[in-house]
């Protein structure tokens, strides 16, 4: 219900979900945080092209949804969204 109310009043980009998934990371909510993850846009946005570069596109957003299942003890959860990133062709940052 929330997210629908952001989404009437925002154009949800990549920026918009990070803070989301950040937020999950924070109250450890790795359900949430999965479950919101599919909506991350992928594609480019209007302030310029993805590339495959450490840290770009949807990285951070990955990043936060990664540590969200590593806060609750859900390593395989972790893995599995480490996996997503990789298949997508971004590089993860180790942190």
């Amino acid at each position: 219900a929330l997210f629908e109310d952001v989404r009437l009043m925002f154009r949800p980009d990549v920026i918009l979900f990070t803070a989301l998934l950040n937020a999950c990371e924070k109250g450890a909510a790795w359900e949430v945080a999965l479950a919101l993850l599919p909506e991350v846009p992928r594609e480019a946005s209007s302030r310029g092209r993805f590339s495959e570069r450490e840290g770009e596109g949807p990285v951070p957003a990955f990043n936060a949804a990664i540590s969200a299942c590593e806060k609750a003890g859900r390593w395989t959860e972790a893995l599995a969204v480490l996996d997503a990133l990789k298949s997508e062709r971004f590089a993860p940052v180790i942190v």
